[in-house]
């Protein structure tokens, strides 16, 4: 990797830690992250997860997530409340499963993220 790459992945993580203050003051905006594949998008957004340490980022894996409505919301909502409750990697399946997610409804009833289990 060049010179330039690395400073446009200091660019990107910059972006992405003004968005994140910006999140914390209520006034954050979407970002898309774009190029082609294996140029280190997912990469940099990882990067920038680990370094949050405030607030609870949540990254979600589109290319593995179904694009059937009813299923998106579930694994939507059990990638939330799975980051939410950092639990441990051998529970991820059980927060994709409606069932499992209305089974910790109570877990949630004592934290903020409460709401996402009432959306689906």
């Amino acid at each position: 990797m060049g010179k330039e790459a690395i400073v446009r992945r200091g660019y990107y993580l910059d972006l992405l830690d003004k968005n994140t203050n910006s999140f914390k003051k209520g006034a954050a905006k979407n970002i898309a992250l774009l190029g082609s594949r294996k140029s280190g998008k997912t990469s940099i957004v990882k990067e920038h997860i680990k370094a949050v340490k405030d607030i609870i980022p949540v990254y979600i894996d589109l290319e593995k997530i179904s694009l059937n409505p009813e299923n998106f919301s579930i694994e939507f909502i059990g990638n939330v409340a799975y980051n939410f409750l950092k639990k441990p990697l051998s529970q991820y399946k059980k927060f994709l499963l409606l069932e499992q997610l209305l089974k910790i409804e109570n877990e949630l009833k004592s934290k903020s993220a409460f709401f996402l289990i009432q959306t689906v």
